[in-house]
């Protein structure tokens, strides 16, 4: 029994040493997507308060005009928002600590976070790779067990990466407007705005699980409320974009988030069916809005913040 322990324990340390070295070794793409949280934690930590500070996924980084939402509420604006594998507690955890007196969040997470993907996915280590310091914001248990059970498809998908751009592998062209120069200074994607759209895949889209509601999401966001009033810091809630077709698939499961954000005490603002648009508004996903759309959403969203950041 011993010497199967021995053998198991040395295993380990090979797999971990392994998985060390490609990731020391492997090199980290400047111009990558998720590269981009880089320049958006630059621009949180320089912008002085009071400022406003957008929280949530890609939802947020290819729907959202910054610019002309600090124009009309005359106020700065952070656009955090890169993708929804990071995770709602890591999104959370990542802004805490550069949040001040008089600043304003809205959380705006993809309707995912609350149905199983509160502690990220393999986004978490991309983010990661790009901070320095990132461990700090795994913050639970779940989190890192989330990273160390994610790290073998994280550098798998790495290395595959590395290879195909060494011998320059033809991708799908569209993926091409995913990288950091991508982004304007406000933390927006542009570079899909006067792309074609790319056909939606609708029945790649399943249902959420209306029994897997997570509860510990809510509690989470409450947490962060609570912490944030203790420092000065208004918080709210917003809905997602999110195309309108697909939005009656989710009823039942919405139906029960829409209850559960009861529990929050923070304010909610709009409805999803306010904030469901079709699908000439969208480029490639049922989140990602097009210049039509994002210029929607925006004008919605000044109307409904109106009254919070007063």
């Amino acid at each position: 029994m011993r010497k199967v322990c021995r053998r198991l324990c040395l295993l380990a340390s090979l797999i971990l040493a392994v998985l060390a070295f490609l990731w020391l070794l492997l090199p980290v793409d400047q111009d990558h997507y998720f590269a981009a949280t880089i320049d958006k934690h630059q621009r949180l930590a320089q912008t002085p308060s009071p400022k406003v500070v957008l929280v949530g996924g890609s939802n947020l980084a290819c729907g959202v005009d910054t610019e002309r939402l600090e124009q009309a509420i005359g106020c700065p604006v952070v656009n955090m928002g890169l993708h929804a594998d990071i995770g709602l507690a890591y999104m959370l955890a990542e802004v805490r600590g550069h949040l001040a007196a008089g600043d304003r969040v809205i959380l705006i997470p993809e309707y995912e976070q609350f149905f199983g993907l509160r502690n990220g996915n393999m986004g978490v280590l991309k983010a990661m790779s790009y901070q320095q310091g990132g461990w700090k914001y795994l913050r639970t248990p779940d989190q890192w067990a989330v990273a160390l059970l994610q790290s073998v498809n994280y550098l798998q998908g790495k290395l595959k990466y590395y290879l195909e751009q060494t011998f320059h592998v033809e991708q799908d062209p569209h993926y091409h407007i995913y990288h950091r120069g991508g982004f304007n200074p406000f933390g927006d994607l542009v570079s899909h705005l006067d792309q074609p759209p790319v056909p939606l895949q609708e029945n790649d889209v399943q249902p959420f699980n209306a029994a897997r509601l997570d509860r510990r999401s809510i509690r989470l966001i409450n947490r962060f409320n609570q912490e944030m009033q203790a420092k000065g810091v208004q918080v709210c809630l917003l809905y997602p974009g999110y195309y309108d077709r697909l939005l009656s698939r989710h009823t039942p499961a919405l139906n029960r988030l829409r209850e559960a954000l009861g529990e929050l005490q923070c304010p909610v603002l709009g409805t999803p069916e306010r904030y469901a648009f079709p699908l000439e508004c969208f480029y490639d996903t049922e989140y990602h809005l097009n210049r039509r759309g994002r210029s929607l959403r925006t004008e919605k969203m000044i109307v409904d913040l109106n009254k919070f950041l007063r």
